[in-house]
């Protein structure tokens, strides 16, 4: 816990009007009876640090707009929100407010920021290359443990065709969009499911055992892309 930099951080989302949400990707809403014990908690964490560590209460009511709470944020931890919106076209997209307990500094603490779409054509820079790259490792997850649990069953080569389809993707992104051709992440994924595709087509995970082994390392290989470091280290959520 001595690398918890800040806890109970509430991340605020609100769309600019005419903006419509289609996905938050790779979430989904909570129910109220969820929503509710996610409240509770992050009150908890309010009153507890309140009186362990004088940082003054301040969490009541809901905010308006898409809202995400984190429990615990670990030094070095980046935690990647990916959401799919429909904008009517140039101007403001979304807002964004994050409140947190500093536990550095010992005190409440905000941060905002706003995105904007602009007019005209533009090449793609930074920002839009990291989506893109978070994207990626959503599609690179779901697709390793979608092929963990065809192997699973028996089905490997349905196993070896998810892995393909989505090696072939990052084949395509890396050759055919500036900047990628030489990202060391995306050529690293590239090698680890070449590796994969290469133990399938030669026959490893043919007996019961060895092929529930393989299949849980590709799920555990699909979740380390999108774990935040502390998690993936064990340092717990």
């Amino acid at each position: 816990m001595s690398r918890v930099v800040a806890r109970a951080v509430r991340l605020r989302i609100r769309l600019a009007p005419g903006v419509e949400l289609v996905d938050v990707i790779g979430s989904q809403r909570l129910d109220e009876a969820v929503a509710e014990r996610v409240r509770q908690a992050e009150k908890s964490i309010d009153q507890r640090l309140a009186r362990n560590l004088g940082i003054q209460a301040d969490r009541g009511e809901d905010e308006e707009g898409i809202q995400i709470v984190i429990p615990a944020f670990y030094a070095a931890d980046a935690h990647v929100v990916l959401l799919d919106v429909v904008a009517p076209g140039p101007g403001p997209i979304a807002d964004v407010t994050v409140r947190y307990k500093d536990l550095v500094h010992s005190k409440n603490s905000v941060a905002r920021d706003n995105l904007s779409l602009p007019r005209g054509r533009r090449s793609p820079g930074p920002l839009e290359r990291n989506v893109l790259k978070s994207f990626l490792a959503y599609r690179l997850e779901q697709s390793m443990i979608a092929a963990g649990d065809r192997l699973g069953q028996g089905d490997r080569d349905g196993a070896i065709a998810l892995l393909t389809e989505t090696r072939d993707l990052l084949a395509g992104v890396c050759t055919q969009l500036a900047g990628f051709d030489k990202d060391r992440d995306l050529a690293r994924d590239f090698g680890m499911l070449s590796e994969y595709v290469g133990l399938l087509q030669a026959g490893a995970g043919d007996p019961q055992a060895p092929r529930d082994l393989l299949a849980d390392s590709l799920r555990y290989a699909g979740r380390l892309k999108v774990l935040p470091r502390s998690v993936a280290a064990g340092g717990g959520g």
